[in-house]
């Protein structure tokens, strides 16, 4: 029942994180496991996802671009 898959399919801009994986012991790979496994999303959800990342960074525009031709 987590509200992430509705709101994605409704259109609206989400991203993924993660707590600190040296306390957590977790890393961003496995919350993109969990969300695909666990929540079901698809692929084009998840790529999504990390656009609207990448497109919120504090980064330069050249960088931004290198990271969306890069994945």
């Amino acid at each position: 029942s987590h509200p992430l898959p509705g709101l994605l399919r409704r259109g609206l801009r989400c991203t993924l994180n993660t707590d600190d994986p040296s306390i957590s012991g977790l890393d961003l790979a496995h919350e993109y496991r969990v969300a695909a496994e666990e929540l079901g999303l698809s692929n084009t959800e998840i790529r999504r996802m990390q656009e609207t990342a990448v497109a919120a960074a504090f980064i330069t525009p050249e960088e931004r671009a290198e990271l969306l031709a890069g994945s």
